[in-house]
């Protein structure tokens, strides 16, 4: 085995004593599927190439903080509605439990 192979095989070990601690098991066979996947296929990249996609990357995590947060935004106000109802509902069937 060469040092290359030795040093994937570690660092492929490392990753799964890492990913042990993923507690979604689906996200975790992802994760460790992928990751193989891009050892295998190792290139070198243009540092233009490189800050482009950290570029991308980071608009795409902030699109979806964005949509996460508006997504919240939604949920509560259901929650809102819901309470809402709820306390309409139960005055009207303390008032009808009263006549």
């Amino acid at each position: 085995m060469s040092d290359t192979d030795n040093l994937r095989i570690d660092t492929q070990d490392k990753f799964i004593r890492l990913s042990k601690h993923i507690e979604d098991d689906l996200s975790r066979d992802t994760q460790i599927r992928v990751r193989s996947q891009e050892m295998n296929n190792i290139e070198d990249y243009e540092d233009e190439r490189v800050n482009q996609s950290i570029v991308h990357t980071r608009e795409d995590i902030v699109l979806l903080v964005s949509y996460a947060s508006s997504i919240i935004k939604i949920l509560k106000s259901i929650r809102t509605l819901i309470v809402t109802i709820l306390v309409l509902f139960v005055i009207y069937l303390f008032f009808n439990l009263m006549n």
